[in-house]
């Protein structure tokens, strides 16, 4: 147990972590006024005896998609973009390029998971330090592509149709997703310890360490 941490929420935690054999778990049960109990238990990488702490920095999966489509709604206030803007009118240089159903996908049905994608972009053919330039191409390249089903008809849970999402901020506010959304969400809300990537120092235990889906340590958490 990390010290600091609640009893009972620690005790909570205990269980499930045995259960689904995972290195670490932490929880926190949060109201309106802030934090009331939080908790930590097990080990930042496993294998090792590094107990994680309260103040360690966490991966949280999907959250960034929330975020996303908040600051999508305040270009959406600024009158820069609409619900309703389509795809092939916001991308009009790779407009042709598109599949003809993907063209008149609008951002509402981007950001309900309702757009005809897959769920998953291949990020092993997407590696790189140009990131901006990496989602224009998953936008080229993904939208040239027949939808996976009629845009609208279903909802399919796709990171790859928050990635275009991305890609829209980054054209409408000509910079960054990350800059965009330090400026947007970060900075207003006061959120001093969100950041982007490795959450440790290359080589050190200093933060909780990334694991494959087998519970395994990968090679590196930078």
């Amino acid at each position: 147990t990390s010290p600091g941490s609640d009893t009972a929420v620690a005790a909570a935690l205990k269980p499930i972590r045995k259960q689904f054999d995972v290195p670490a778990m932490a929880a926190a049960i949060v109201t309106s006024t802030g934090v009331e109990k939080i908790g930590a238990i097990g080990v930042r990488k496993r294998g090792t005896d590094i107990p994680v702490t309260l103040n360690d920095l966490w991966h949280l999966g999907s959250d960034t998609k929330a975020m996303t489509a908040t600051l999508i709604a305040r270009l959406v206030e600024r009158e820069l973009l609409k619900w309703d803007s389509t795809l092939g009118k916001i991308f009009p240089d790779l407009a042709p390029e598109m599949h003809a159903d993907f063209r008149a996908v609008t951002v509402t049905q981007l950001l309900a998971h309702r757009a005809g994608l897959p769920p998953n972009l291949e990020l092993k053919k997407f590696v790189g330090d140009d990131v901006r330039a990496l989602r224009l191409r998953a936008v080229r390249e993904e939208l040239a592509k027949k939808p996976q089903s009629p845009p609208g008809s279903k909802a399919v849970y796709s990171n790859l149709g928050y990635i275009i999402a991305g890609a829209i901020v980054e054209k409408i506010t000509d910079r960054s997703w990350e800059d965009a959304i330090k400026a947007e969400l970060f900075t207003p809300l006061q959120m001093t310890s969100a950041g982007f990537g490795g959450t440790g120092t290359p080589g050190k235990i200093d933060q909780p360490w990334p694991h494959t889906a087998d519970g395994e340590p990968t090679k590196l958490n930078g």
